[in-house]
């Protein structure tokens, strides 16, 4: 009877285990529709034309046909005289099958600073997100709003207005042709999502300086009389921001060294995100990814999404290495057009990402 009871309580374990593998090869073939209301998630177009060196997409299974609303199309074969000013293009030799092999996987984020979801906006926070798997690593690179970049088909402007000129095809062309990147994806949240996507985690530990939080609740009012709902106000001091305030805390840009500094807070509220993801666990990962999606737009299917978040987590890093462009000394501030803009050494800033991503 020992012996029974014995068999009995090894077969259910054994079942549980053949369940959870089902499960995990389910999501990890990307197979996901029974595990995840999809109906919520929105998804951006296949962005196999987006790529300035026109890598073909391997598995482009998990997107969807539908276009999201401030997506523009990229034509394969732009006119002549949409061509990329040929005296601000880098010359510096790529060399292609060495970025294919390395094992590092670059995403666009792009964080919009708009009011109404259904308004076009340009793209208030860009930043690459490099996924290292050889190396165990998660780099992230903010690209300042100002950068007077030439953009593809639209002449030379702010690099933030890429995105309101043609969506997130556009804005990453607009990436790969001027620093020599490999993107294919991207991941999109406006400042309700991101608040949304905040609570949903419990919030995140911030440090927030005296100054920060004088303009901190001055942002925060202005959302609060969008919503019609009031947020506590932040006092100096370490402390744990709910969704709205870490939204206004990412907004600042009148305390401190301006929008440097700005960029750097966006960066810190993404790792605290991360460090947060990663404290749960890899067993309550399918729930939080899944509760978390439907606050973004994305290229990436949900099988894509588990499977690099699943990487991520398993990293020994607890943060994420962090870095900026255009890098000091390595630029002008310029008004050009009545616009205050900052005008990079493309060569060396284009030198500079792909040392920082790739290594030497």
């Amino acid at each position: 009877m020992k012996y029974k009871k014995l068999g009995v309580r090894f077969m259910k374990k054994g079942i549980n285990f053949i369940l959870t593998i089902i499960f995990l090869i389910g999501i990890l073939c990307g197979d996901t529709n029974r595990y995840f209301n999809l109906s919520k998630i929105a998804y951006g177009a296949p962005s196999q034309n987006v790529n300035m060196f026109r890598i073909s997409m391997e598995n482009s299974n998990g997107f969807s046909n539908k276009w999201c609303s401030d997506i523009a199309p990229i034509r394969k074969k732009p006119p002549v005289n949409q061509s990329v000013p040929k005296k601000l293009v880098p010359k510096t030799q790529i060399d292609v099958n060495k970025i294919k092999n390395s094992g590092v996987i670059n995403i666009a984020f792009f964080g919009l600073d708009r009011r109404n979801p259904n308004e076009s906006s340009r793209s208030d926070s860009i930043m690459v997100i490099s996924i290292d798997e050889k190396k165990q690593k998660i780099k992230v690179t903010s690209l300042m709003r100002d950068m007077y970049i030439p953009i593809p088909g639209k002449g030379n402007n702010r690099i933030n207005s890429a995105y309101a000129f043609g969506g997130a095809p556009l804005a990453i062309n607009t990436i790969n042709t001027n620093f020599g990147l490999n993107i294919k994806d991207y991941v999109m949240v406006d400042f309700f999502g991101l608040e949304k996507l905040i609570d949903t985690i419990g919030g995140i530990k911030i440090t927030v300086s005296a100054a920060e939080a004088k303009v901190l609740n001055i942002y925060e009012e202005e959302i609060d009389s969008l919503t019609g709902n009031k947020s506590p106000k932040v006092n100096e001091g370490n402390q744990t921001l709910n969704g709205r305030q870490a939204v206004a805390y990412c907004r600042i840009r009148y305390a401190g060294h301006a929008d440097y500094e700005r960029t750097e807070r966006q960066r810190r509220v993404l790792n605290e995100i991360f460090r947060k993801v990663k404290q749960d666990g890899i067993k309550k990962l399918p729930k939080t990814i899944s509760t978390l999606l439907p606050f973004v737009k994305t290229s990436l299917s949900v099988g894509e999404v588990l499977k690099l978040a699943l990487k991520g987590v398993r990293f020994k890093t607890e943060n994420i290495e962090q870095y900026r462009l255009p890098v000091d000394g390595t630029y002008k501030s310029q008004s050009i057009r009545g616009m205050a803009v900052l005008v990079p050494d493309l060569e060396k800033n284009r030198e500079k990402i792909l040392g920082f991503i790739y290594g030497n």
